[in-house]
């Protein structure tokens, strides 16, 4: 038995020595396939030094699994013991005399494990400096993570001791590498994906590659999906550390995956059909070599099945199964965390499933449809108007969605975990620029994923939709088998983290629009509380307790208000429940219905503090067409809708009342948005993903005012 190995002198008698991934780069080396030769310290060693500091945790499984303080403080004192322990067992000469033949700076150390299963998160790789001093230490820190609690729970729930594990380290060159990543190999079909820099952006940084699927037997890139990446890892003197790109070193492209990788695996596809992995990296040198691999041989080859077209209504590509939904008692018997899903058309009982999906798919819908809006609010890619998608697709068949293109593509077999290919880019705000309109967010989830950034240009929440929160307690159990107070509690939990978000700036909470499954429902709206006031009697007093809490004022929206008497009923209620105690709570109309623009003035006259146009709902009903069908536009905002919101601003401007938008009107047509500015509005509220972009709108709008009118001032 040796104390190390190097990876050019492997046999197959040595696989229980240096673990399956050494075994499986030495296969491919073997084969003449680009590898980083190197060397393996046998798990014969990690033994050694578990032996000698009495370290093992099989024989107390029982009680380290049943008490977690326990396991945290076994796996402490297991870990300070390896890591301040001296290391003998000849360690250093072993190191020493291999490591002159490895001619590199810095080093990489992976754990090389004789069990071939997943230990994705437990055991990760560490760089060193090429020196003895680092080795052994870098040795210690890989040995000792073995001993981290969620390591030894793992293994304890497996029933494996340490003698089962074979722990062996393999020590190989690392160098300054222009793009890595990992290719999943499947039926003929490999997935590869890239990231610039080390491979370590994807387990430690939080960065998403781009992907490319390739069909093997041609070598064509079927599709790809970019990811506009601006930071990248490197090793610099041992330790790993971030740089930013440049235009010149994001130029990698199709030509080096053409020359180096997909050559390397047509010519592996040639010689067998694999399934499993290959870990990969270019160095500036363009030199090319795997790192890694878990393949086995492939039994059925099939090929990419099909692709479908729609229209991309929020923007992110993903690969993750699909779940067809078409009865709602489907909603509550299948599992749809993380699975992209697939409807007719998104209705409002839907809406709390795509807090957690990956995608969604609608046979019908529109960039204004309400799960278009949520969707995009939650950072899910979306794609409307594949049509039979229902019938087409079946339930667990993986598919990658494409919401910028408003591509589907049917893939085959199936993926384990989710795979999202796109992060949002970067966000850069210029503080220096002020604007006088009000920009405001429409949200119906407590998350805002720029948050940090967006605050400073925020000036509140312009509309914060109750729709979805209802939604998810009913799905929980049907309206009339909630205990109300429960129910109100719950509320007010759900308010009062916007309130902890936004602090000091105004929030505008919008009554729920109990429209059901039907737009035109008869109990829309404020018409539904005239016949029953629970829910309305639910919500005022959670605002109540809030405003009480935190001395905080709203604005009530009152939603889709057909009538003054509806006005009236709910300007009553509010009053009665003490909300207009607060001298800032104020009561807004949402314009949404056209008579609703007859009767601005009598609503005004009766106690009306505010509008919200809610262009949405207000452009179907005015223009005539549903909204999951939009009409052609050109870009250009209908004339009619336009002369409706100028009439609104103005009357309100006129009465001395703030006026705002919060419908997808201002993000469809940007001659409006301009119209916005010059008549006077005085808030624009988006959704979280335009808000960079309109507040650069209005910034520009403004700036143009201004400009006009001093030309007209000095005669220009």
């Amino acid at each position: 038995m040796k104390s190390a190995y190097w990876l050019s002198e492997l046999g197959d008698i040595d696989r229980h020595f240096v673990g399956e991934k050494a075994h499986q780069l030495r296969l491919l080396l073997q084969e003449n396939y680009p590898v980083v030769d190197g060397f393996v310290i046998s798990s014969a060693i990690a033994k050694q030094v578990f032996r000698e500091l009495e370290l093992n945790f099989k024989g107390n499984d029982r009680y380290l699994l049943a008490d977690p303080y326990a396991l945290q403080e076994f796996s402490q004192r297991s870990q300070k013991l390896i890591v301040q322990s001296e290391l003998q067992f000849g360690l250093s000469e072993i190191i020493s005399e291999n490591l002159l033949k490895l001619h590199s700076d810095n080093l990489i150390l992976r754990p090389s494990l004789a069990v071939n299963i997943n230990t994705k998160g437990l055991l990760a790789s560490t760089s060193v400096l090429s020196s003895l001093p680092e080795i052994i230490n870098g040795l210690k820190e890989i040995w000792s993570k073995l001993f981290s609690a969620r390591s030894i729970f793992y293994w304890l729930k497996r029933g494996m001791d340490l003698e089962q594990i074979g722990f062996a380290i393999l020590v190989q060159p690392i160098s300054s590498t222009v793009v890595s990543g990992r290719v999943l190999l499947e039926n003929q079909t490999a997935q590869i994906q890239t990231i610039y820099g080390l491979g370590h952006g994807f387990q430690i940084g939080g960065l998403s590659g781009s992907l490319h699927l390739v069909d093997l037997a041609t070598g064509n890139i079927s599709l790809t999906a970019e990811n506009n990446q601006n930071l990248a890892y490197q090793i610099i003197a041992g330790d790993l550390s971030t740089y930013e790109l440049s235009h010149e070193q994001k130029k990698l492209s199709d030509y080096y995956l053409q020359k180096n990788l997909i050559s390397q695996l047509k010519r592996l596809n040639q010689q067998k059909s694999y399934n499993g992995y290959l870990d990969w990296t270019i160095l500036e040198s363009e030199q090319f070599y795997f790192t890694g691999a878990n393949l086995q041989v492939n039994q059925s080859v099939r090929a990419i099945q099909r692709r479908f077209k729609g229209k991309g209504v929020s923007p992110g590509q993903v690969i993750a199964p699909i779940e067809i939904i078409l009865q709602e008692s489907e909603i509550y018997t299948k599992s749809l965390d993380k699975r992209i899903l697939v409807l007719k058309q998104v209705l409002p009982i839907h809406l709390s499933l795509l807090k957690n999906a990956a995608g969604l798919v609608t046979e019908i819908g529109s960039t204004t449809s309400h799960g278009a809006i949520v969707a995009r609010e939650l950072g899910i890619p979306s794609v409307v108007g594949i049509a039979e998608a229902t019938s087409l697709l079946k339930s667990g068949e993986s598919v990658f969605l494409d919401g910028d293109k408003g591509e589907l593509y049917s893939l085959v077999g199936p993926i384990r975990n989710f795979q999202s290919f796109k992060t949002p880019p970067e966000i850069s705000i210029d503080s220096n620029t002020i604007i006088s309109t009000e920009l405001m967010v429409n949200l119906s989830q407590p998350v805002l994923a720029e948050a940090e950034k967006l605050l400073p240009i925020l000036d509140g929440v312009g509309l914060l939709r109750s729709e979805s929160f209802f939604a998810q307690c009913w799905l929980e159990r049907p309206a009339n088998q909630w205990n109300q107070r429960k129910l109100k509690d719950k509320l007010i939990d759900f308010i009062n983290e916007f309130v902890i978000l936004f602090g000091e700036k105004p929030i505008s909470y919008r009554l729920l629009d109990q429209q059901g499954d039907q737009i035109l429902s008869p109990t829309r709206g404020t018409a539904g509380y005239l016949e029953d006031t629970t829910v309305l009697d639910i919500q005022l007093e959670a605002l109540l307790a809030v405003q009480n809490l935190h001395n905080k004022s709203f604005n009530i929206l009152l939603p889709f208000v057909r009538t003054l008497d509806e006005f009236k009923f709910c300007q009553r209620e509010i009053t009665k429940k003490g909300l207009k105690e607060h001298p800032l709570s104020k009561v807004w109309v949402t314009v949404e219905v056209p008579s609703a623009v007859l009767l601005l003035s009598e609503y005004i006259e009766a106690g009306a503090e505010g509008f919200a146009i809610g262009t949405n709902d207000l452009m179907q009903l005015l223009l005539g067409y549903d909204r999951d069908f939009p009409i052609s536009s050109k870009g250009q905002c209908p004339k009619a809708l336009k002369q409706v919101i100028q009439t609104i601003i103005e009357i309100s401007q006129q009465s001395g009342l703030p006026c705002s938008i919060c419908g997808q009107a201002p993000l469809e047509y940007p001659d409006l948005l301009d119209c916005l500015v010059q008549w006077g509005i005085s808030s624009i509220s988006v959704e979280p993903w335009a808000l960079f972009k309109t507040h650069k709108a209005i910034a520009r709008a403004e700036q143009n005012l201004i400009l006009r009118a001093s030309r007209k001032i000095i005669g220009l």
